[in-house]
């Protein structure tokens, strides 16, 4: 069920911090949680009030959790807490599932938050750690009180907006579902902090002399918990889960004064399955150079060409470009686009050319893992208590089914298992585990050979290969994705337009002897799922690339892709604003 147990830092830091402890420690399961909840449960689902809309749907969760949080800069500690904590969150749906309260966004006036905050779950709320029932019913009560009166507007608010417009072909607001019953074994945290905070030490340790490296960074989160799903269709669920996520970052100055960041991120359900200390640090030096190497490298030109996406940075193209292409993500009632008109309804998508046609795509949250490398996008039942399935999304590069949750995009649909927890509470469909696939994989000399002889049919001296690309999202990169979705308004169909995140590291390489040189400052341009359609050649090695926020904010995520080269992409010279260089070196560089 839900995956997204990596609770946010303010949120976890706020409910508990203690001594961290080198213990086994298990979450008992809780009855009170369970009595609490299927009271309280039953209390809003048999609201009637005269002249209102009844609830005809209730969902209630509960993450009952402990973890750990260690930070690292410099090869110094700067956090290590232990954290304990319940979190809640509801669901409620009125009037019928034909027409409800949720997925409405039109209109304005003092109306307006209640209807946005009445389209969405509540937000997490903590519950008491003890196992007094009365409490437990006390504080969903107040996570609650004055939820149903919100939704009633939002009702009334929507039918009135759908009065005078044309309705009959309208997509029901929810689908069925079949009860679940499952009651998993407690819930384990395994963890040394004792050992984990030297790691951290030694990974951001200063080892590299460098005039352009300031900061490296680390961030590890550890964390266990057993969830519960308990809705008024009869589901109840409890499973438990573990997971471990580490973050290392490096940040650098090029001599101009324009600042990069590097990272490097793992995953595991437990820290058995993160790699070995001496393999994370030559994985972190590894990234350390690069970066190094990339802030004192030549400025680049304006390119238009073709373009390798090598690596990890393939992973992060597919998810950017194909991770919102394959869901079914129904635009709010009252949200439509230019003109009042909806275009480009996931929908009508399908049957379309999205790839080349030795590309297969499929999306697995069953599968725990890929070789050796766990997957965050498993789980075994999604948000809405609907078990995970694998969907094969793309056949012979054509898009034949999409990931949906209970939100239809047309009469019949239902969820198969893709309800994802997404910004603000609000259940989305989303990707778990994506699997991008070609039967024609060639190796990474072939890659070369392929870019180059594109190159030089291309008329250039030149190509480009692309090995990591930023995973932030700072202020520059969010503008420039308003700027790219207003470009796109109005436009056609291939999904929306996407501003992926700039290169890290980029190297040209020349098509008289093969030779690569690596450049800085480039952006990628505004790009449509489309453009995958250009794919000329795909590697025979996947990279997996685990996120928390492919699909929204904290979505668990999994990309497994391979190498492919691009037959023409436009990346210009990043213009930005410049920091001044610092006029002290700082001491790890005298």
């Amino acid at each position: 069920m839900r995956q997204n147990i990596l609770i946010s830092l303010a949120t976890c830091l706020a409910n508990f911090a203690g001594v961290a402890s080198a213990a086994v420690e298990k979450i008992a399961p809780s009855e009170a949680i369970y009595r609490a909840m299927e009271a309280e449960l039953k209390r809003v689902a048999a609201l009637d009030v005269k002249g209102l809309a009844k609830p005809y749907f209730v969902q209630f969760t509960v993450q009952d959790f402990v973890g750990h949080q260690v930070s690292a800069e410099d090869g110094a500690i700067v956090s290590s807490q232990r954290n304990r904590g319940r979190q809640f969150a509801d669901h409620v749906r009125v009037g019928s599932p034909e027409l409800d309260n949720t997925n409405f966004m039109a209109g304005g006036g003092p109306g307006m938050g209640a209807a946005r905050a009445a389209m969405m779950s509540g937000g997490p709320q903590s519950l008491p750690l003890e196992d007094d029932e009365l409490a437990i019913r006390q504080a969903i009560w107040r996570a609650i009180d004055g939820k149903f009166e919100s939704c009633v507007d939002a009702l009334s608010r929507k039918a009135e907006y759908l009065k005078d417009r044309r309705s009959d072909d309208r997509a029901p607001d929810f689908s069925e579902a079949k009860s679940v019953q499952v009651d998993g074994p407690a819930a384990e945290l395994d963890f040394d902090a004792p050992t984990w905070e030297n790691h951290l030490r030694q990974l951001t340790a200063m080892r590299h002399k460098s005039d352009a490296i300031e900061r490296v960074s680390a961030r590890l989160i550890a964390q266990a918990a057993n969830e519960y799903l308990l809705n008024t269709e009869g589901t109840r669920i409890r499973t438990p889960m573990s997971r471990v996520f580490l973050s290392v970052q490096a940040q650098g100055c090029s001599r101009e004064g324009v600042r990069r960041t590097a990272e490097r991120t793992y995953f595991g359900r437990t820290t058995a399955e993160l790699p070995a200390l001496a393999s994370l640090l030559a994985n972190v030096d590894e990234m350390v150079a690069e970066l190094d190497k990339s802030l004192s490298a030549a400025r680049a030109e304006d390119y238009t060409g073709p373009v390798l996406f090598d690596g990890i940075a393939a992973a992060q193209l597919f998810e950017g470009l194909l991770a919102n292409a394959v869901v079914a993500r129904r635009r709010p009632t009252g949200g439509q686009g230019a003109g009042g008109r909806d275009r480009g309804e996931p929908e009508s998508r399908i049957g379309m050319l999205l790839l080349p046609k030795s590309f297969q795509v499929f999306d697995d949250p069953s599968t725990p893992a890929f070789g050796d490398q766990a997957l965050a996008g498993h789980y075994l039942h999604d948000n809405e208590g609907v078990p995970g399935a694998r969907i094969q999304l793309v056949n012979d590069g054509k898009l034949v089914e999409l990931c949906r949750a209970r939100t239809p995009l047309k009469k019949g649909d239902v969820s198969n298992g893709h309800g994802r927890r997404g910004p603000g509470g609000m259940t989305i469909p989303g990707i778990s585990s994506l699997f991008v696939e070609s039967s024609e994989g060639l190796s990474a000399e072939e890659l070369k050979a392929e870019l180059i002889d594109a190159a030089k049919g291309a008329g250039l001296d030149y190509g480009m290969r692309v090995t990591s690309l930023y995973t932030g999202m700072p202020q520059e990169r969010m503008q420039r994705q308003v700027r790219a979705m207003r470009r796109a308004r109005g436009g056609g169909g291939g999904g929306a337009a996407e501003a992926p995140s700039d290169p890290i590291v980029a190297y040209r390489v020349y098509v008289a002897d093969g030779r690569e040189e690596p450049v800085r400052g480039l952006e990628i341009g505004t790009l449509r799922p489309r453009a995958l359609r250009r794919i000329l050649a795909a590697g025979d090695a996947p990279i997996v690339l685990n996120s928390m926020g492919a699909g929204g904010p904290g979505m668990a995520t999994s990309v497994i892709a391979p190498s492919v080269l691009v037959d023409e992409i436009e990346l210009t010279s990043l213009e930005t604003e410049r920091e001044n260089p610092p006029i002290l070196k700082a001491p790890s560089q005298r």
